[in-house]
């Protein structure tokens, strides 16, 4: 199959801005043990010295990006890094009060979700270079073979590969990615780690690629990926603690967080299907039902 060569071009054009950019910002942002240190820091932990202005935001930024670097030049988890972001941790610490539960929290982005004037090609070739106006498996012909972080041998699953292999390399303490059918959970299990498929509106899809668009019943949604259970619920918490996505996206449900629901000791009865002719499932699976 012939490849068309203005694409190859755009392609290697892309490689080397990436490499360049990463030279950049590794001569800035050294893993010394103080930066160590703020990346081994348990996710709650982490939050909780940010709250209390132990830690900068601007610090924590520069240690992950540290270490991000790091990791990605063993298991390529990265496609780029967001140059507004030294700009935005600048203005967290500007402040006089922190600017919510999650400030200065450093949070990993799956290509398939817009940042503002930030080109997003999402691994495809028609994608990489058109910058977007809002805010992308585990190979591809830009990036390359992402690894998991966990063991270099094995798969990291997908299609959210990277965001599960950065938060188990303790490249980032939170990744966002997507899920249809397991995009989000496969690799977190893959990497030992937390996910949470929501429901379809139960977070904005405002700025999400959807790889079926024509298909509703098969939407992609975003989810948070963390270490643990207790660091995923405070991002939950923190994004449905109000009504502002409802204010900005009359799509999503307007059922605020539930603390009393989420605190009861009450045991859950939870309902499951064994079988979806879309995604059927392999018969070694289906003996575990």
């Amino acid at each position: 199959m012939s490849v068309n060569p203005e694409f190859l071009v755009k392609i290697q054009r892309r490689q080397e801005e990436r490499k360049a950019s990463f030279t950049k910002l590794a001569s800035a942002n050294v893993l010394d043990d103080a930066a160590r240190q703020i990346v081994e820091l348990d996710t709650v932990e982490l939050i909780q010295q940010l709250q209390s202005r132990k830690l900068t935001a601007t610090q924590v930024l520069k240690a992950y990006i540290a270490k991000a670097l790091e990791l990605t030049g063993r298991v390529n988890c990265v496609t780029e890094f967001i140059p507004q972001a030294f700009e935005w941790a600048s203005k967290l610490d500007g402040l006089d009060t922190v600017a919510g539960p999650l400030h200065g929290l450093p949070i990993a982005v799956k290509e398939d979700h817009d940042v503002e004037d930030w080109i997003q090609p999402w691994a495809l070739q028609n994608y990489s270079t058109n910058p977007q106006k809002r805010m992308r498996l585990c190979e591809n012909p830009i990036y390359g073979q992402t690894l998991n972080s966990i063991n270099e041998k094995m798969a990291p699953g997908g299609s959210s590969s990277g965001s599960a292999s950065i938060v188990a390399g303790n490249g980032a303490p939170i990744a966002i990615g997507s899920d249809v059918g397991g995009s989000v959970r496969i690799p977190a299990f893959f990497h030992g780690l937390c996910s949470l498929r929501p429901t379809i509106r139960r977070l904005t899809e405002e700025g999400v690629l959807q790889c079926l668009p024509e298909v509703d019943a098969q939407r992609g949604v975003p989810g948070f990926i963390a270490k643990n259970a207790e660091a995923l619920s405070l991002v939950w918490k923190a994004i449905l603690g109000n009504k502002i996505q409802n204010d900005f996206d009359a799509l999503t449900v307007p059922i605020p967080w539930n603390e009393t629901l989420f605190s009861s000791t009450r045991k859950l009865t939870i309902g499951y299907f064994t079988s979806l002719a879309y995604f059927p499932a392999f018969p070694d699976v289906k003996k575990l039902f």
